[in-house]
């Protein structure tokens, strides 16, 4: 037994997780790698071992990856987004896309405006309309955006409209960003509502998407 050689378990038993009784400080295993698309389909949050799981940035624009990567297996710019809810717990949660002790993903999108003939089905706007159906109200202030390209003007005022409390980016746009490469809507005080913004997460792999994409056509 653990006991006996001075180890004491920090979970119950069948998790082999433990401390030593000396320095008080976890044995535990490494945290395993789970692809992308074992983080949309777990609906826990313990990992395999049993403990605690908490999303990143870099997690969460993984997920916007991937939708930018579907985008573009249907045509369209590669842009991806992801809407991330702080956890209220909702009694919603059994249908959640992911869960963890703190936050939720809500809703995610791809780029559509050639599927759906729509100059404004921009994979944010899309996402930002699915999360506002999703909880019933058109109020985000408890979200958070992830895209992977940097929102134009009609985004990044979507998201003031909608109050998001954040925005996270991956790769920033040179010829229409707006939030903080052309114009920093976001913390513009002229208008009645500033969030956070942090931009250049997976900056290169959202840019390599685009860059890819476009070359394919040339």
């Amino acid at each position: 037994m653990a006991e006996d050689v001075g180890f004491e378990p920090t979970i119950p038993c069948g998790i082999t997780v433990f401390k030593t009784a000396a320095f008080n400080h976890s044995a535990n295993p490494p945290r395993p790698r789970y692809s992308t698309t074992q983080r949309c389909v777990l609906t826990s949050n313990l990992d395999a071992f049993g403990r605690m799981w908490v999303m990143t940035d870099k997690d969460y624009m993984l997920m916007a990856i991937e939708e930018a990567k579907k985008s573009a297996a249907r045509g369209e710019v590669p842009i991806g987004a992801v809407v991330v809810q702080r956890n209220t717990n909702s009694s919603d949660n059994n249908k959640l896309i992911n869960t963890t002790e703190t936050e939720r993903v809500i809703a995610t999108s791809g780029n559509a405006r050639e599927e759906l003939g729509d100059p404004t089905a921009h994979a944010e706007i899309i996402a930002l309309r699915k999360a506002a159906a999703r909880l019933g109200r058109w109020r985000l202030s408890d979200c958070c955006v992830y895209v992977t390209l940097e929102p134009c003007v009609m985004c990044a005022g979507a998201m003031h409209q909608a109050r998001i409390e954040r925005c996270v980016y991956g790769a920033p746009d040179t010829k229409a960003g707006a939030l903080g490469t052309l114009y920093a809507i976001n913390e513009d005080t002229r208008i009645n509502h500033n969030f956070e913004v942090k931009p250049g997460v997976l900056q290169d792999e959202c840019a390599d998407l685009l860059r890819d994409f476009f070359k394919g056509r040339r």
